[in-house]
């Protein structure tokens, strides 16, 4: 590959320069190694970094560095880190030279997530390169799970005549799920041929579409008891008749779930043919999605009646025909939150009714406050003497409704916490954190910026910084490692001095952020703990695994790493490449 060119437009001006001179090399003749020395300030490398050249995709550029330039090298995991990320890139884009370029460049190289990438995407001269090559290549069972979600019974072939596809039942369920019937098929005669668990098949049968679901009845040798309930649940009322023709059962979560979402012929079919019961699950399902005539049907016709939840989750819904049925029929089951969860919805009518014929408390104001709905808020104020509390400014400060906030500031007395400008912090709602700072007096905790912290908001972050003296503590930056955001990181490292525990790289070794961890371990002293090279090991970052093994060997152990080898593949020849000593490059 070609180094790149130089971009850098003083340096083309000298180059200019430089040539024009050199062009007439009498007047250079007196000047000892004068070709040397230009060569080394024409060189390239000197303008380009490690990191540079890898992100760019130049790894015969990035081993001339190396060669040139060891004592700004990155350590050797790093480096492989880094090397990985851009090989995935290319194996993602199906650019097999880059591949092919970068494991000749570092021959010791152990390459993982290429294969997933190139799984996903089909690629699948890139799978037979690495599969054929010398070198150390991570095989993650991970790869046939993206093959199965980009469509690729190819790459499924390849990976079955090289590792064999394991039993698994996630990955029929993906394969129907997404449609993929040729993929479907084929795991099926793999999973009877095999000898699969049972269980498997049954779920795969229970939630395939009729016309799959018949196919494979239809090619399995061994009488099969699948559920119902799925089916059910969808509304898919030949799959029933079909089903129960063959022996397929039911649960209560059939009748339960269909007469929650209104499937009147699916339930009647359940009822009528004996093939299962229900509970009061069904009637508070369907009294939460305004099915009334499931109601009156069910009342007729099953004993099992409802519970206070029909109360509940049809005030959310803002139901008035069923909340007056409700109260027609099982009165008895009402709950006092029912007022509570109406106005928290912002059923204004609803709540109109409800104020009519039952009492209520103080959440009614508060949960429609914390949702927004000032029009409740208002009326509840006028018309009702339950009042409200220090919640209804603090939940709706959290939750950024601003308006809710001033009127409450306005009209009501009861006022807030120090939790309403941190809630509003944790939120991000920087209008509401200025108002509250500028209107009440209440202040905030050292939560607020804690909280916006792991947020990665950085803006609130410096606003608190600059216009608040609670500071934060510890858990600010550990939380900024969790958000990702290595310019906040950065932030607190400069300006505040609370520092951070363990929890902070931590965090980030969670997510794979291996700059943030970087970071940390080049300016800070906490380190981690062993919670965090578990990470590592669990997430599959094997180079990162291995730098932490190198730098923190306490938190080290042979169980932690036996764990890649059980969860992530790991060969006994990777395990040995990585957390063997190696010389650095």
């Amino acid at each position: 590959m070609d180094s790149p060119p130089c971009t850098n437009p003083s340096f083309s001006s000298t180059l200019v320069v430089v040539l024009s001179v050199w062009g007439s090399r009498e007047a250079l003749a007196g000047i000892p190694d004068i070709a040397c020395r230009i060569n080394v300030f024409l060189d390239p490398v000197r303008l380009w970094s490690f990191e540079r050249s890898v992100r760019r995709g130049h790894p015969r550029l990035a081993a001339r560095i190396i060669r040139l330039h060891t004592s700004q090298l990155p350590d050797p995991a790093i480096r492989d880190i880094m090397c990985n990320d851009r090989i995935s890139l290319a194996a993602r884009e199906g650019d097999l030279r880059t591949v092919q370029t970068f494991v000749h460049y570092f021959p010791d190289l152990i390459v993982c997530r290429a294969p997933d990438e190139a799984a996903l995407f089909g690629h699948l001269h890139v799978l037979d390169w690495l599969f054929d090559h010398p070198g150390l290549v991570c095989w993650d069972q991970c790869a046939t799970e993206n093959a199965v979600s980009g469509g690729h019974l190819s790459v499924l072939l390849w990976w079955d005549r090289r590792f064999v596809i394991q039993p698994s039942d996630s990955l029929l369920l993906q394969a129907i799920q997404c449609g993929h019937d040729a993929i479907v098929h084929w795991l099926w005669y793999a999973a009877l041929s095999r000898n699969w668990s049972l269980s498997i098949l049954e779920e795969a049968i229970s939630v395939a579409p009729l016309s799959l679901a018949k196919w494979m009845i239809g090619v399995c040798d061994d009488m099969l008891t699948f559920s119902l309930d799925p089916a059910a649940a969808r509304g898919h009322l030949s799959y029933l008749h079909w089903g129960a023709s063959i022996g397929g059962t039911a649960s209560p979560d059939a009748m339960d779930c269909a007469a929650a979402a209104g499937h009147f012929t699916v339930v009647r079919f359940l009822h009528k043919n004996n093939i299962c019961g229900g509970s009061t699950n069904a009637m508070d399902g369907a009294a939460g999605n305004g099915h009334l005539r499931m109601l009156r049907w069910l009342r007729i016709n099953r004993s099992e009646g409802c519970s206070s939840a029909a109360f509940i989750r049809a005030a959310r819904g803002g139901h008035i025909p069923i909340m007056q049925w409700l109260f027609q029929h099982y009165s008895q089951f009402y709950h006092q939150a029912t007022f509570a969860h109406a106005a928290g919805s912002g059923h204004l009518e609803l709540v109109r009714w409800l104020s009519t014929h039952c009492s209520t408390s103080t959440d009614a104001m508060d949960w429609a406050a914390a949702s927004g709905h000032l029009n409740v808020v208002a009326w509840l104020s006028s018309n009702r003497t339950e009042g409200c509390t220090t919640n209804a400014i603090d939940d709706a400060s959290a939750n950024g409704h601003l308006e809710v906030v001033k009127w409450l500031h306005l009209y009501r007395s009861e006022g807030c916490t120090p939790s309403a400008l941190d809630g509003a912090a944790a939120g991000g709602h920087l209008p509401v954190v200025v108002w509250l700072h500028t209107n009440r007096a209440e202040g905030a905790t050292t939560a607020a910026m804690d909280l916006a912290a792991r947020r990665g908001n950085i803006t609130i972050v410096r606003w608190l910084h600059t216009h608040r003296n609670e500071g934060c503590t510890t858990a600010a930056m550990d939380g900024a490692a969790f958000s990702g955001s290595l310019k906040l990181v950065k932030w607190f490292h400069h300006h505040r001095v609370e520092g951070c525990t363990v929890e902070a790289m931590d965090n980030a070794i969670q997510s794979g952020r291996t700059s943030i961890v970087l970071f940390l371990h080049n300016n800070r002293s906490e380190g981690c703990s062993a919670r965090g090279f578990m990470h590592a090991v669990t997430g599959g970052y094997l180079h990162l695994a291995r730098w932490l093994s190198q730098q923190y060997p306490e938190m080290c152990t042979s169980h932690t790493v036996d764990l890649g080898r059980v969860r992530r593949s790991w060969t006994p020849e990777i395990i040995h490449a990585a957390f063997a000593a190696r010389p650095s490059i």
